[in-house]
């Protein structure tokens, strides 16, 4: 089984290799088509292989060829395992969002609405490399959406307005034209920190700028039971998309179908109606909340 650590090593030893003899194509080429397999067929690479394997084919002397081939089969490798036919990007987890964004996308939150704010955020997504939302990642973007609107106003939007936020932020991420920087991998998993993403991803990531995390106070709660992003979600019966409420089944899928616009105004909820009688997002309760999930 090949590992990390022995394919690293591998590309050392090519690199010497074809260092200390004359130029041959076939035997470069012989070499790449080596690398690549094994970088293929690797079982289980974590994100932080993926950033050793990057920053050592990118640091050596091989090839421009070779290394763009060896990227390439790196990223394949990350998104799609060994099989080499499968296109279908799996769902990409990033828990710290919050600290991979820079004082420009704070600013830009601080001076929109949370539809405008999904296209600054969808942005910084694109730029590291995330393509495929996974529902951990779609509840924390709109948490930390909510949580700048809170800072705004003393209202929080009703349960099917923060739902319709998550669609929202699908819909925008997906239509997003974005390009990921050459270079920077796509991961299953991010780090909580940026840097743990190595020297020269950051780079190709924010270029003269730098991340400027937040802890937003609000959120760990919000998570945890303000954020419905299932139709079937307890916070959600009762409307327009509960699936048990036969009578509105025709106008929850015609609803549904319409994307609300950029500047589509939500209804405002005193957050403690939104939470019953909790209202721990606004009182800043550490103990534990009762709030439906």
């Amino acid at each position: 089984m090949f590992t990390a650590s022995t394919v690293a090593a591998e590309i050392v030893a090519n690199e010497k290799l074809l260092a200390s003899m004359s130029e041959s194509s076939k035997l470069q080429n012989g070499l790449t088509q080596q690398l690549a397999h094994k970088l293929q067929n690797m079982q289980g690479l974590t994100s932080s292989d993926a950033v050793m394997l990057f920053d050592k084919v990118k640091g050596s002397t091989l090839p421009p060829d070779m290394k763009a081939t060896l990227v390439e089969a790196v990223e394949a490798q990350l998104l799609g395992g060994n099989s080499a036919a499968k296109t279908t990007l799996q769902p990409q987890q990033i828990d710290g969002l919050a600290n991979y964004l820079t004082e420009a996308d704070w600013q830009k939150l601080q001076a929109s609405s949370m539809y405008e704010g999904a296209i600054t955020i969808s942005s910084r997504l694109k730029k590291l490399g995330v393509h495929s939302l996974k529902e951990s990642t779609k509840r924390v973007v709109a948490a930390i959406l909510l949580c700048i609107h809170l800072e705004k106003v003393s209202t929080m939007p009703p349960y099917v307005a923060i739902y319709e936020l998550v669609l929202h932020i699908l819909q925008q991420h997906t239509a997003s034209c974005t390009q990921t920087p050459l270079g920077v991998p796509s991961l299953q998993r991010y780090p909580d920190t940026p840097c743990s993403l190595g020297k020269d991803v950051l780079q190709l990531v924010y270029g003269d700028e730098e991340p400027a995390p937040r802890f937003l106070e609000r959120m760990p709660l919000l998570l945890a039971h303000h954020i419905p992003v299932r139709s079937t979600s307890k916070l959600l019966k009762g409307s327009i998309y509960d699936p048990s409420c036969r009578q509105h089944s025709q106008g929850m899928k015609q609803h549904a179908s319409t994307p609300a616009p950029a500047n589509a105004p939500m209804v405002p909820t005193p957050l403690a109606q939104v939470a019953g009688s909790c209202c721990c997002c606004c009182c800043k309760r550490t103990s534990t909340c009762s709030s439906p999930k």
